[in-house]
């Protein structure tokens, strides 16, 4: 089968460091990505391939409370500041002894709250491109590293540059500014890559497809989208089930056919993919939704899934006993997180929520919240625990140093103390006299060990606080 028209969005997750974030605005800047905005009614085709989208359609899609956070006046901490740049250059994917032609069309940086950031790349693949050719496209460009052999193979030209690698591609070409400002996960091991909670370092693609007028979309079809099965080593066309009743119950979880017979949907945990068999005139709404609404509603969700896994991340990675301020931060931006941008319901349109209903279910988003959110109050519960029974030992300590002085009165050597200490007369202590000076000493000790302790605890919360409000 062949593929009239064939847009494709690859969303890419990074983590910069807040720290430098005015530096990054300058940078953009620079590299000419203009920051987004509805009010600028010019950009509407800019970045789109050719389609024009609607931004008063944008306005009315979502809720009030996330669209201001979505689509702000000017770029902010708080909110999601996106920048764009037009390229239109062409490129040449070769796999497997053929060629697939395609377009970059933009690509979009949006920054996102809690030091997440999102690299959009738009590609359109030339017409009458065959449905496998696409669907190989897709697994491949994905994979910013190639690491399996299924993976491996394909080259890719573009801008008159040859890459071996999707990730040299789009560092090279499109931002070669980012990278200096990654957070480095490296240093916690060679394990680590620069996200270690982007799963795979695979990127999640979303693409609109359009048929000849009138094909037939079956469920063969629908599953090799949903699983972006293309070709095999031999170039066959590939599925990867050999049970029809499994097809079945995979699209029965997988796709919204609101719009059957000329357009389903299907979602996986690596794609979200839109078909249609409609003329290219009745199918330009589509397309230009695809662009405005359905782009934004794919980044929300995505936004979700990353923000969780990375909270998963670091909740993994702290020191058990020596990071009680670390869990009180994180509790406290799964709260801000929970209060601030995540919402069950964030689509105002019925066909809307139901595809949000589909990227929540996918992205296992509810499952990932429940569960950070759980671990984090059992391990702030066991943490306060531990932190009550140290605390307990300490006046333990302090009542028997209490009851003994009580005791002993001080009134021993406590004249020798007086002025200058007498050192002269502690070789004349008694057993009792000896006993009582060491009280005194290792009291005074302890108690300026506590003091110090909790002063210095204290401050280094105060300004980790100060810290988190600057950049969040």
């Amino acid at each position: 089968m062949n593929i009239e028209e064939t847009e494709l969005i690859f969303y890419y997750p990074v983590t910069y460091r807040m720290s430098k974030r005015q530096e990054l605005l300058d940078m953009l800047s620079v590299y000419e990505y203009e920051f987004f905005s509805l009010e600028d009614e010019e950009k509407r085709q800019a970045y789109y391939g050719g389609h024009t989208i609607s931004h008063q359609a944008l306005q009315q899609f979502f809720y009030p409370f996330l669209e201001d956070k979505l689509f702000p006046e000017k770029p902010e901490h708080r909110s999601f500041s996106r920048f764009s740049k037009a390229f239109y250059e062409n490129g040449v994917m070769d796999v497997r002894g053929k060629s697939v032609p395609f377009t970059l069309s933009s690509v979009d940086l949006t920054l996102a709250p809690f030091g997440l950031a999102f690299i959009a790349v738009r590609i359109v693949l030339h017409e009458r491109t065959r449905l496998s050719d696409v669907l190989d496209f897709c697994h491949f460009f994905r994979v910013l590293v190639p690491h399996l052999d299924e993976e491996k193979g394909a080259l890719y030209t573009y801008n008159g540059n040859s890459y071996s690698r999707v990730d040299h591609l789009l560092k090279t070409e499109c931002y070669p500014f980012l990278e200096q400002f990654f957070v480095d996960y490296e240093k916690l091991g060679k394990h680590y890559s620069h996200m270690p909670f982007f799963e795979d370092e695979r990127m999640f693609v979303s693409g609109f497809l359009r048929t000849e007028q009138g094909q037939q979309i079956d469920e063969t079809m629908l599953f090799r989208l949903g699983q972006l099965n293309g070709t095999d080593e031999q170039n066959e066309p590939f599925i990867s089930t050999s049970n029809p009743e499994y097809v079945k119950r995979y699209l029965e979880k997988h796709l919204l056919d609101r719009w059957a017979p000329h357009t389903y949907q299907i979602t996986s945990n690596a794609a979200h993919m839109q078909i249609t068999n409609q003329s290219k005139e009745d199918a330009e709404v589509r397309v230009c939704e695809f662009y405005s609404v359905g782009y934004y509603n794919v980044l929300i969700h995505f936004f979700y899934k990353i923000m969780l896994l990375k909270l998963s991340f670091e909740h993994s990675e702290i020191r058990w006993g020596k990071d009680k301020y670390v869990v009180d931060e994180l509790i406290e931006t799964i709260t801000k997180f929970a209060s601030r941008y995540y919402f069950d319901e964030v689509v105002v349109r019925t066909e809307g929520r139901e595809t949000s209903n589909l990227l929540r279910q996918h992205f296992r988003i509810h499952e990932q919240y429940e569960e950070i959110r759980e671990t984090l109050d059992e391990l702030y519960r066991l943490q306060e625990d531990q932190e009550d029974e140290r605390q307990s030992r300490f006046l333990f300590i302090l009542t028997v140093y209490t009851v003994v002085s009580g005791i002993y009165g001080m009134n021993l050597i406590i004249e020798d103390w007086q002025g200058s200490i007498a050192w002269d007369k502690m070789a004349g202590y008694t057993v009792f006299e000896w006993i009582a000076w060491l009280l005194g000493i290792t009291g005074i000790l302890l108690s300026a060990t506590i003091v110090g302790r909790s002063l210095y605890r204290g401050v280094t919360n105060f300004m980790e606080k100060k810290r988190r409000e600057k950049w969040e």
